[in-house]
């Protein structure tokens, strides 16, 4: 009979610690699944912000409205979408993608004062996630 009791006690130890071990293999999934997603934001956030400074430089740059959007459009990945409006499309490598997934959208607008302001916006999955205002002074010719 005490053969049998320590049986049925490792039995029963041993089964409690699979319950442990898969336990902790499930909260380390989680942990890990979670990771990755917010490396994934993370990725986004920095290209977007990259996107959106080099936007502002080409539009501190470009001479005419002409220039600017021919600065942007590589690839074919730009759009005049209306007037004082350009966007263009990025994937996240920020690589010219007339398909991808980071929408960068630049408008632009000229006060009397003789300065043109612009916004920029990105868009990833359909939500913004970074904009940035900039002007610049000397853009007459800019509607």
């Amino acid at each position: 009979m005490k053969n049998k009791e320590h049986l049925t006690a490792f039995y029963l130890e041993t089964l409690l610690l699979i319950v442990a071990f898969v336990g902790i293999i499930l909260v380390l999934t989680q942990v890990f699944g979670l990771s990755r997603k917010r490396s994934g934001e993370a990725l986004a956030l920095n290209s977007a912000v990259c996107l959106s400074q080099n936007a502002a430089e080409a539009f501190l740059a470009a001479e005419t409205e002409e220039e600017f959007v021919s600065l942007l459009n590589e690839n074919g990945n730009a759009a005049e979408q209306e007037e004082n409006c350009l966007t263009a499309s990025y994937d996240l490598s920020m690589n010219p993608d007339p398909k991808g997934e980071m929408v960068l959208s630049f408008t632009w607008k000229s006060e009397e004062n003789g300065v043109t302001y612009g916004s920029c916006r990105v868009l990833w999955e359909g939500k913004e996630i970074y904009s940035l205002e900039t002007g610049a002074a000397g853009k007459e010719g800019w509607e």
